[in-house]
């Protein structure tokens, strides 16, 4: 279980989703729910950004605020 852990995108990316976010762009990860800008992700996408995010520890850089 992730605590709480801040994850920044080192570059810009695109899913095969169509989805693109910018470097820099950063996704929190509270009490295994992923937040953006604040916000919760919806339910539906949650476990689809868990797994990329953790599967994909070399886009990001850690933030430890």
């Amino acid at each position: 279980m992730i605590q709480s852990k801040i994850y920044i995108l080192k570059n810009a990316v695109e899913l095969d989703q169509g989805l693109s976010f910018n470097g820099g762009e950063e996704f929190h990860i509270v009490s295994d729910v992923v937040y953006m800008q604040g916000h919760m992700l919806p339910p539906d996408m949650q476990d689809y950004f868990y797994n990329w995010i953790t599967k994909n520890p070399k886009l990001f850089r850690m933030d430890v605020r």
